[in-house]
Order: C-alpha cells, then sequence, then structure tokens
C-alpha cells in the first residue's frame, strides 16, 4: 500500500485528486496539505512514500518545499502538478529532486 501525501492550496482539486488516486486499492492519500510547510509538518509525523504536489502555492510553494523534503528525506517520491505551462518550473522541480512533473 503506497501512503500518499496531495498537497495543493484548493481543496477541490485534492479532494477531485483524492478520488481519482483511490481508485487503485494500492493506493491510500492519508494526509492533505495546503502548502510546502504543512507538508513538512506531515512528513515529520508520519510515514508517506509519495507527494502529489502542485508547484504555486501560498506560504512556502511546491519548488522550495521539495529542495526540503528531498534533502530530510531523499527516499520520497515527489511528482510535482501544476497548470502552468512554464519550462523554468519543471526544469527547477526536477533540479530539487521532484521524481516527475505533470503539466
Amino acid at each position: 500500500m503506497w501512503h500518499v501525501l496531495l498537497v495543493e492550496d484548493q481543496a477541490i482539486v485534492r479532494q477531485g485528486l483524492k478520488v481519482i488516486l483511490e481508485q487503485d486499492e494500492n493506493i491510500r492519500v492519508s494526509h492533505e496539505a495546503e502548502n510546502g510547510a504543512e507538508a513538512i509538518d506531515i512528513l515529520e509525523r508520519y510515514s508517506i512514500d509519495f507527494v502529489m504536489m502542485d508547484v504555486r502555492m501560498p506560504v512556502m510553494n511546491g519548488i522550495e518545499a521539495t529542495r526540503i523534503i528531498k534533502r530530510k528525506w531523499p527516499e520520497i517520491k515527489i511528482l510535482i502538478l501544476t497548470t502552468f505551462n512554464d519550462d523554468e518550473y519543471a526544469v527547477e522541480a526536477l533540479k530539487e529532486g521532484a521524481n516527475g512533473f505533470l503539466l
């Protein structure tokens, strides 16, 4: 079972992603966060296998959160999500250790 953390500032998007992901019986969205700072707080307390993270969020964006997460927990897989077609986001996210980038 994969334990997933969804990090997205829009609740309706988080809920939609959760419904889609949990169609697979091997995936459980065990936690949700509204920004990168909340994600790091959750990772300090819980065991997570996979983070699906928005790139643009208030408080702490997905790039900065990815940098911190990969330094502290390099084994955690991170997929960055965005609706912004900007190559700079993709390059920066992958440079900081994201395992994938989905537009």
